[in-house]
């Protein structure tokens, strides 16, 4: 697969029934969320792939281009790219404790 085929890679996340299936590319295992943070490597604007990922992610963590993704900085990015996006603000209020901080573009919300 080429590292930069979004569609591949989209294609290919689709493909797992289960958290835990994983697919060999390559010399690589890969993941459904491994194949979302390539496409995120190669489209960081991609709405769906941060969206499924973040509703996918549980308690995992994502290295996405050398920075650690967890659900709460998954929606923070959502937020990030649209602001307006009502239904991924409450996404990321639910990912909240009453002393948690996330920034969003640089600003803190508590």
């Amino acid at each position: 697969i080429d590292p930069m085929d979004v569609k591949t890679w989209r294609n290919l996340a689709a493909t797992f029934v289960t958290a835990t299936e994983t697919v060999i590319v390559g010399d690589t295992s890969y993941n459904q969320h491994q194949c979302y943070a390539k496409v995120l490597e190669v489209d960081p604007s991609d709405v769906k792939m941060w969206r499924n990922l973040a509703t996918s992610i549980g308690s995992e963590v994502v290295t996405i281009q050398g920075v650690p993704y967890t659900q709460q900085h998954c929606y923070a990015k959502l937020v990030e790219i649209d602001p307006k996006d009502i239904k991924m603000w409450r996404c990321l209020a639910s990912t909240l404790s009453t002393s948690d901080t996330v920034a969003v573009a640089s600003t803190p919300y508590s």
